[in-house]
């Protein structure tokens, strides 16, 4: 059993990617940049994005008279409106971006059902530009690179309430949903998952979720002896409280798990 590969500040990528040809004049690449788990709990309410994502590519490749790369970067949430950004190799006529613009504005953008993932559709017109040449524009940065650059330049005490604020939106919301979702034969791991449901993720959750809680240790039992992800989960309750140091000697003891990475 596998509860998901998280390392302390960012859930590690996940590449899955699908090509399709849609006639002569467009090719598309669907992928997901997320950790895989995330994607099953939540694709089936954000299907919805896939016809008018295609929908409007197609448009684009009648409009655009010459190869270009093209790029729907979508980045989705629970808490906040799901964002898309437009990217293209090389750029093309301001008319055209402004008309694409508009037309995807006027979406009803779905959000997740908890955390936040991201994926992004690739669509070469009319042959692409045949490789990597040149750069997107605008620069086609993904979020978790945009998230480790903002986090570096936080001042200390802003990093400190950062790291509270991810485990208790993203990392801890994962396994709430994970796992009671998991075998049936993982009784402690469901316990645990269904008493995190309950809980709110602003408290204090390191005593009566882990050491009071006899599910967790049985969770513990049950698991794969390379799997750390119970390991991870007392990290982040860690994080949560603010107890970065114990976090800390937590992580560094489940990397001897070959399933961390």
């Amino acid at each position: 059993m596998n509860l998901g590969k998280i390392c302390l500040v960012l859930i590690g990528l996940f590449f899955l990617t699908s090509n399709v040809l849609w006639g002569d004049e467009l090719e598309s690449e669907l992928i997901f940049i997320s950790a895989d788990s995330l994607i099953e709990l939540n694709w089936g309410k954000n299907l919805e994005w896939i016809g008018p994502l295609i929908t409007e590519a197609k448009t684009t490749a009648t409009k655009v008279q010459s190869s270009v790369d093209l790029v729907f970067l979508v980045q989705l949430a629970s808490d906040a409106d799901a964002k898309v950004s437009i990217h293209t190799r090389p750029q093309v006529d301001i008319v055209v971006l402004n008309d694409l613009k508009n037309s995807i504005n006027t979406w009803k953008l779905p959000r997740t059902k908890f955390g936040s993932f991201c994926f992004e559709f690739r669509f070469k017109v009319k042959g692409g530009t045949g490789g990597d040449k040149g750069n997107y524009t605008p620069d086609l940065i993904y979020p978790d690179t945009q998230f480790e650059s903002d986090f570096q330049k936080l001042a200390p005490e802003a990093k400190y309430q950062k790291m509270i604020e991810y485990a208790q939106k993203e990392a801890l919301p994962y396994f709430r949903v994970m796992m009671p979702s998991v075998d049936s034969k993982f009784d402690g791991v469901i316990q645990t998952g269904k008493l995190l449901e309950k809980m709110n993720l602003a408290d204090a959750l390191v005593l009566p979720i882990a050491v009071n809680n006899k599910n967790y240790w049985r969770g513990i039992m049950e698991m794969d002896r390379s799997d750390p992800s119970f390991y991870v989960l007392r990290a982040y309750l860690e994080v949560s409280e603010g107890k970065l140091e114990i976090a800390n000697e937590i992580q560094q003891m489940a990397r001897i798990f070959p399933k961390m990475y």
